[in-house]
């Protein structure tokens, strides 16, 4: 919920510098707590590869296959939370881990 809320503020102009502090805050705490074994952790930028789930949809196929997102949470479900880059959307969504692909930079 902090993540879709601070994109949301910076989408529509708040400033950043405390948003993303708190962000960088929390992600290392979700680092921490993330087992050694998950193929990606918070933080970690990834692609979305492979068949989009249903909850996808009603979004622009190639746009979602160019843009990197931030993992946001990893779940124990073998699913995990991404987010775009907070300028361009606010709009947080539940994948399964075997679609997204980790950035190596």
């Amino acid at each position: 919920m902090i993540f879709g809320q601070a994109g949301h503020l910076v989408h529509y102009g708040a400033g950043t510098a405390p948003l993303e502090t708190l962000i960088h805050l929390i992600t290392a705490v979700q680092r921490g707590e993330t087992s050694g074994d998950s193929p990606v952790r918070p933080g970690d930028e990834v692609r979305l590869v492979g068949e989009l789930p249903e909850s996808l949809a009603g979004y622009d196929e190639t746009r979602l296959r160019e843009t990197v997102f931030v993992v946001r949470y990893v779940g124990k479900d073998a699913t995990v939370d991404v987010q775009s880059d907070l300028t361009e959307d606010y709009v947080i969504v539940t994948v399964p881990t075997t679609i997204v692909k980790p950035l190596r930079r």
